[in-house]
């Protein structure tokens, strides 16, 4: 052996070892003789498949560009390390990196390009992981509402520069982010002094910092503010986090309460209001004709102070007595107590009653108070009350409406979980079909067959769907675009679902609905028109995933996740299933001598033949390239039958078409499986593939 085949033969073997993919191409693109075992693990193609054959990975729409780097090889030029995508033989495409070089022979004649591909398809998903991750931390940061400011300290833990600000930081002093992160903390203080030292050292020892002060804007405004402040270290330096609240509203709000206390403490003086005056320790009490009118009593009915405490509310009884006694006992610096008491007529009275000690000699003592009537105030907060409670159970709604997988569970979801929410005798849920209302879920005290669709615009749906804004009231008897045979229903509601549809409710009530609830309900709106997107996006995106591009044909993907099924139930009532696999002869050719554009078309005629000769319980699936399977559930002789119609369509097919100028042939292959037979799917297909070859040789 001479050194020349040595050298050689070490060659090789340095390239199958490689865990790199190594192949050569000639200068017409196809792999030459190198397709090394890293080739195949990566792309599934076998060496013998590729010898001899264009370079596979190279997907149609990617061809192009794939000549025109080959062509810059031949030149005489290289690449290293350029990323792109490849497909393998599965059809999935992946992320390599591409390192290429001219072949020359002894002339220096370019006869060859050589290749070396690395799979970096986990590191790209970890880039793209990382880049996803910094995005949603930019889009958080940035979209607080709070100001941000993210800053060094020094060492010796003085404050430095700001390294980040946030969006609102920026919009609150009026300065731009280029501004801000050359400027320190003092430099936005508002003159005020603030022992900025003092501060840093504490925020280091604890951690954790609150304080309140002032921020100075560029145009001069002065902003309160509240600074809540975190310490840490990163990469072995000091850091601060601040977050700067705007408590501009709050400080007025303070302010005008300060201002609203003062002016009660005046009128309570004044006693202008319903006042009451209490002597120690006899009990005695006196009280304004306002208060005794309020409760509907005459003014002599209060003369002692158990007069007012045996008409207390049970359950606020205790609470008032204690704010009495902690105030006489010097506990509370005034008396201060919500309660209810009863007025003559049974019923109670919510009131806020306010007083402190007026008089003072010795053990004797008067205590002087205004009483406030706080009926609304309460019936508000129990409002308020109410409507949270319905805006968790709202919350939880939208949690199921978050597992609903297909459209109609979802509308059925909405009117269960809505009807917990809203009290209604009556609702459906109409979607927007070929311009019209049709319902699509109702409660089940109707008939849906009952219930008609409306044209856009006619009955309180329409009208609704049409402005695009929610009708309410009290009475459906005064409305004359009501449509509905019920004579029942009282008040209603009718919220447009953005352009899917309305939802509709009613109550046997007259004004069962308050603009609380219609607000909850396009609150719920908003949130169903989100759910249905969702999941017509997620239908959307898996009729993609298994529907080939080119012929609209399912994939191999769908055959693959659907042949499971259909084997299950040959097993389970005993039926067979048919294979016709088809191959379009000479489709290469095709493609050489009219270009792939022609061979595109030809792929989407014979898919369309095929199609339209087929029964609707057949599948055709575009199988790989230029080959298509069709699956038969519970044929018998239809196969036969198919392809001897598939023949003649294809001969009419030929004389009609101009796209080529010799004749189309179909190499076709049958088989049939069924449960008894005593082998796989996988052996039937196999059997209709070699049948196929077979009949592509003749």
């Amino acid at each position: 052996m001479n050194k020349a085949t040595t050298t050689e033969e070490a060659f090789r073997s340095l390239i199958e070892a490689s865990p790199l993919a190594v192949f050569d191409l000639d200068p017409q693109g196809r792999v030459k003789s190198i397709w090394n075992e890293a080739a195949e693990n990566i792309f599934g193609w076998k060496k013998e498949e590729v010898l001899g054959n264009r370079l596979p990975i190279i997907t149609e729409e990617k061809q192009a560009e794939f000549d025109r780097l080959r062509e810059k090889v031949l030149s005489g030029d290289s690449f290293s390390g350029v990323e792109v995508k490849h497909e393998s033989k599965d059809g999935s495409t992946i992320d390599v990196s591409v390192s290429t070089a001219p072949i020359h022979d002894r002339s220096g004649q370019v006869v060859g390009i050589m290749a070396l591909v690395e799979e970096v398809t986990a590191r790209k998903e970890l880039e793209r992981s990382i880049e996803k991750r910094e995005k949603k931390f930019r889009e958080i940061f940035n979209n607080a509402n709070d100001a941000l400011y993210f800053q060094e300290l020094t060492e010796n833990l003085e404050a430095g520069k700001f390294l980040e600000v946030n969006d609102r930081a920026c919009e609150m002093l009026g300065y731009s982010r280029e501004e801000l992160l050359e400027m320190t903390p003092r430099e936005i203080d508002a003159g005020e002094e603030v022992d900025v030292e003092g501060i840093t050292e504490e925020l280091a020892s604890k951690g954790h910092l609150t304080f309140e002060t002032a921020h100075e804007a560029k145009d001069g405004t002065r902003i309160p503010v509240e600074i809540s402040s975190h310490f840490f270290k990163l990469d072995e330096k000091n850091r601060v986090l601040s977050i700067a609240r705007d408590i501009s509203e709050r400080k007025e709000a303070e302010r005008q309460l300060e201002e609203s206390r003062e002016r009660l403490e005046a009128a309570m003086e004044a006693g202008n209001l319903a006042w009451w005056r209490m002597e120690l320790p006899s009990g005695e009490v006196e009280f304004s004709e306002l208060k005794t009118r309020m409760l509907g009593y005459s003014p002599d009915r209060f003369k002692h102070y158990n007069d007012f405490t045996d008409l207390l509310h049970p359950e606020d009884r205790e609470e008032a007595m204690e704010a009495m006694r902690d105030h006489l006992e010097g506990k509370a610096e005034k008396y201060e107590a919500e309660y209810r008491i009863k007025k003559k007529d049974g019923s109670y009275k919510w009131f806020r009653d306010v007083g402190s000690v007026t008089e003072l000699e010795g053990e004797d003592k008067v205590v002087t108070g205004v009483v406030i009537d706080i009926d609304k105030r309460k019936e508000a907060e129990f409002a308020l009350g109410e409507q949270r409670a319905k805006l968790k159970e709202l919350h939880g709604a939208v949690d199921k409406f978050q597992q609903c997988k297909e459209e109609g569970d979802l509308y059925e979801t909405a009117i269960e979980v809505t009807s917990q929410v809203l009290d209604f005798d009556y609702c459906t849920i109409y979607r927007l079909e070929d311009e019209k209302l049709v319902p699509v879920a109702t409660t089940e005290e109707v008939d849906k067959k009952r219930l008609t669709a409306h044209e856009l615009g006619e009955g309180l749906a329409g009208k609704a769907f049409q402005s695009k804004k929610a009708i309410s009231g009290k009475d459906l008897r005064g409305e004359k675009e009501a449509a509905t045979a019920r004579t029942d229903l009282r008040g209603y509601m009718s919220v447009p679902i953005r352009d899917i549809g309305v939802f509709q409710a009613a109550s046997k009530k007259v004004g069962a609905f308050d603009e609380d609830d219609l607000e909850l309900a396009e609150i719920m709106a908003g949130h169903l028109n989100e759910e249905v997107k969702r999941i017509r996006l997620q239908e959307k995106l898996r009729e993609q995933a298994i529907r080939d591009p080119l012929t609209g044909l399912y994939n191999r993907r769908y055959f693959n996740e659907t042949i499971p099924e259909e084997v299950e139930r040959c097993n389970r009532y005993g039926h067979e299933l048919g294979f016709l696999m088809i191959d379009v002869n000479r489709f290469k050719e095709i493609n050489d001598r009219y270009s792939h554009q022609i061979g595109d078309r030809v792929l989407k005629e014979v898919a369309e033949l095929i199609e339209e000769n087929v029964r609707d319980a057949d599948t055709v699936v575009r199988y790989g390239g230029d080959e298509f399977l069709v699956m038969f559930p519970e044929t018998d002789g239809e196969v036969k039958n198919t392809v001897d119609r598939l023949r003649g369509k294809t001969e009419d097919w030929n004389k009609r078409t101009e796209l080529l100028d010799f004749t189309l042939r179909l190499a076709m292959g049958i088989s049939h499986w069924n449960p008894d037979q005593g082998r796989g799917v996988e052996e039937a297909l196999n059997e209709a593939d070699r049948k196929m070859y077979k009949d592509k040789e003749k």
